[in-house]
C-alpha cells in the first residue's frame, strides 16, 4: 500500500512540483535577510586558477560519489540503481537530467547556506569559522 503511494509520485510532473517547493523556500530564505547576504555575494579576489581548481576538486569528488554510490547500490540492494531511468523516454531526457543533479541543487543549496545557515553561523562565531 505504502509502496503504491510513492509511485504515485514517481513522475516528471511531480519532480518539477518538488524542486519547485524546494527552490521557492531556499530563495525565501535568503531574500529574508537580504540585507546582509547581499554582500556575501562579492567575490574578493576572484582568480581563474582557483575557479579551475574548486571545479577540479568539484568534479573529482563528483566522481567519487558516483562509484562509491554505484558500489553501495551493488554492495547492499544487489542491484544497479541510475537516475537516467526515470527520465529514459522523455522530452530532453538529459537537458532534465543536467537540471536536476547539476543546476538546481548547487544553486539552492548556496542560497540556503549563505541565506540561513551562514547567518546564523555568524550570529555565534566569526566569519573564518562560519565559512
Amino acid at each position: 500500500m505504502f509502496s503504491a503511494f510513492v509511485d504515485a509520485f514517481n513522475t516528471l510532473g511531480w519532480s518539477l512540483v518538488f524542486e519547485i517547493v524546494f527552490a521557492d523556500t531556499a530563495v525565501i530564505f535568503f531574500a529574508y535577510n537580504w540585507a546582509k547576504n547581499k554582500r556575501l555575494l562579492v567575490w574578493r579576489n576572484f582568480s581563474w586558477q582557483k575557479l579551475a581548481a574548486y571545479g577540479g576538486i568539484a568534479m573529482l569528488g563528483s566522481f567519487l560519489v558516483h562509484y562509491a554510490a554505484g558500489w553501495l547500490n551493488v554492495t547492499i540492494f544487489s542491484k544497479e540503481e541510475h537516475y537516467y531511468s526515470f527520465f529514459a523516454g522523455k522530452y530532453a531526457a538529459m537537458i532534465w537530467i543536467i537540471f536536476f543533479t547539476a543546476v538546481t541543487p548547487a544553486l539552492f543549496e548556496e542560497l540556503g547556506f549563505r541565506g540561513y545557515l551562514l547567518q546564523i553561523l555568524l550570529k555565534v562565531v566569526d566569519k573564518d569559522q562560519a565559512v
